[in-house]
């Protein structure tokens, strides 16, 4: 499976949403306590062409699309894993969506789906994971 990030018709819708993306960081927007943040999230938008599914979150560089990754794999009782070190890009083993889960500081969080025949079943995987984490004991 190679990664899609590289597609020039991605890259440029991409390029109008990066400032939406950049740096929101906001000191009280992340409540900790008990080793659980709470944590907002909602789809900004989802490509078409290649199924990339923006997210918009509440929270600081990479670690929305930390936790998002960790619950996920959490529920399908599954191992998340880094495809490439140094690289805020995640995967699960075993999952048979063979999501990525992305940060970076240009397209900001996002999903990218590996068929977009998967769309509407990881949409509601991850709208179930948003509500469990906004609504986490903090």
């Amino acid at each position: 499976m190679g990664l899609r990030h590289d597609k020039e018709a991605s890259r440029e819708m991409w390029c109008l949403f990066a400032n939406s993306h950049s740096s929101q960081a906001e000191s009280g927007s992340l409540k900790s306590g008990k080793g659980a943040l709470k944590m907002l999230y909602r789809i900004n938008m989802i490509t078409e062409n290649d199924g990339w599914i923006v997210l918009d979150t509440d929270g600081w560089a990479s670690e929305p699309i930390r936790l998002l990754v960790q619950s996920v794999a959490e529920e399908m009782g599954k191992e998340a894993f880094q495809p490439y070190e140094g690289d805020a890009q995640f995967m699960i083993k075993g999952d048979p969506y063979r999501l990525i889960f992305q940060y970076d500081d240009v397209f900001g969080s996002c999903v990218i789906l590996d068929k977009m025949e998967d769309k509407d079943a990881v949409v509601a995987l991850l709208q179930r994971h948003f509500e469990k984490l906004k609504n986490a004991k903090g």
